[in-house]
């Protein structure tokens, strides 16, 4: 019977993180299409969209369709630089009420996304965003 529950110890905590971590894939899909959307935007401007602009607020919108993320705030820092910062919820202990920042970075002719931000736990994050 020890032997029983010392496997259950191991074996539940890693099922938990394993079902964390699939729930915030979705995540990384929405993260996607904001990328696009801010890019198509900086296509035109030649600047990431404005901190309270239409398109900030549309990315917000966007993020916020996912029920597992009960905040997101875009903030652009410079022209070619804007964070989006999204807060997570009912997703499982351990993820509840924490945060993933994404920062979009252009040389003008790319735009990449840092998501090593924030205070979710590396146990949840995607591989590319673990720091």
């Amino acid at each position: 019977m020890a032997i029983v529950g010392i496997l259950a110890s191991i074996a539940i905590p890693s099922y938990q993180t394993y079902v964390t971590r699939a729930k915030l894939i979705e995540t990384s899909h929405f993260s996607a299409a904001a990328k696009l959307y801010i890019w198509e935007e900086y296509a035109t401007r030649a600047q990431m969209p404005p901190t309270n602009s239409d398109a900030a607020n549309h990315v917000e919108k966007m993020m916020l369709s996912s029920t597992m993320i009960n905040l997101a705030t875009y903030d652009r820092v410079d022209l070619d630089t804007a964070s989006l910062e999204v807060t997570f919820q009912q997703v499982g202990v351990g993820a509840d009420n924490k945060t993933m920042i994404f920062l979009f970075e252009t040389d003008g002719t790319k735009i990449e996304v840092d998501c090593k931000g924030g205070t979710l736990p590396n146990a949840y994050r995607p591989p590319v965003c673990q720091s």
